[in-house]
């Protein structure tokens, strides 16, 4: 591999595959196996703090952010 396709790789820019994985894993001394778990662990943590954010925000009514105004448009308020 050249080191600019790695440079794209890291920029995110091309997609590594798992034989390029495979490569740059056992250059650094890493078994692919941790890498992905390492990988996989914080990919639940994303999903369970986005998971919690949308649960939060569905919690919230639509009255507790707007209110009537003249007109009969709603006007967005700041919600407590």
């Amino acid at each position: 591999m050249s080191l600019g396709y790695l440079s794209e790789v890291e920029r995110g820019q091309k997609e590594a595959s798992s034989e390029l994985l495979a490569a740059i894993c056992d250059a650094l001394g890493v078994r692919m196996s941790d890498l992905m778990r390492e990988v996989s662990d914080s990919l639940a943590a994303a999903e369970l703090a986005t998971t919690a954010n949308v649960r939060s925000l569905e919690s919230v009514s639509l009255e507790s952010v707007s209110a009537p105004v003249a007109g009969g448009r709603p006007e967005v308020v700041a919600a407590a």
